[in-house]
């Protein structure tokens, strides 16, 4: 048996990324070790691209919140990158945009994130419900395809055992099912608070915090942890071993 570590962030939301939940995390990450970095997508937030965007959403810049994710990028060098629906903003904007000047920033985007990862090194997956699934041993990892209070259940059901982001929720659930059908929410490096989803009652569920935990690289099994936290206080164990029996 030779047990690695792996650790997940998700859902920085560039300019929106909480600062404390993002010290915390990559402290952790110093700390932890891991052998494997993987971040789960939406690394941006493009909320000018949104479609159906406000008007203050349109006059926001778009450099701020690139900057931001390149500064995270550059911080946590990730080994693989899941691209979230965020994140595809620009790649449609390339295909869609009425002007040609529109179509020429975001293919500078997609080229700029894209020559960052290269640098990295980083492993890439679309935002594919097929395709942008990454599997480290018998665990699989997708930026997510489902929100609510049903999303850890639904993912269960597709993909399971699983770590997804998209919801910003830490949660879990466990199938009883012989083939290990569960799946596990990382929550969010975000604000719980982005402004367009003020009105949203489904933003009361959402919760900062991250996945990692072991996976033996011979038999595939793994382990899940999940850091979150109650109140102003995060819950991380302080030292990590192994006991045989």
């Amino acid at each position: 048996m030779a047990l690695k570590r792996w650790i997940c962030g998700s859902d920085l939301h560039g300019d929106l990324a909480d600062p404390h939940a993002v010290s915390v995390f990559l402290q952790f990450c110093q700390d932890f070790k891991p052998h494997k970095r993987i971040f789960n997508g939406d690394l941006f937030d493009f909320r000018a691209l949104r479609r159906g965007a406000h008007a203050h959403d349109m006059q926001h810049s778009a450099g701020i919140d690139i900057d931001g994710a390149m500064r995270f990028l550059g911080e946590y060098r990730p080994n693989v990158f899941l691209m979230g629906n965020h994140d595809i903003r620009p790649y449609r904007m390339a295909e869609e945009a009425q002007t040609a000047l529109e179509r020429d920033w975001a293919k500078m985007v997609c080229r700029d994130l894209e020559r960052k990862l290269k640098g990295l090194r980083a492993e890439t997956r679309d935002y594919d419900s097929r395709h942008g699934v990454y599997q480290l041993g018998r665990l699989r990892f997708v930026h997510g395809y489902a929100c609510g209070v049903s999303a850890a259940r639904k993912h269960a059901s597709m993909y399971g055992p699983v770590v997804f982001g998209h919801d910003h929720s830490v949660s879990r659930h466990a199938y009883e099912s012989i083939d290990e059908r569960q799946a596990w929410g990382g929550g969010c490096l975000c604000k719980l608070d982005l402004g367009y989803d003020d009105m949203r009652p489904a933003k009361l569920r959402h919760e900062q915090g991250f996945t990692y935990g072991w996976w033996d690289d011979k038999t595939g099994d793994f382990s899940v942890q999940q850091a979150t936290k109650i109140c102003d206080r995060w819950i991380l164990p302080d030292h990590f071993q192994t006991v045989r029996g």
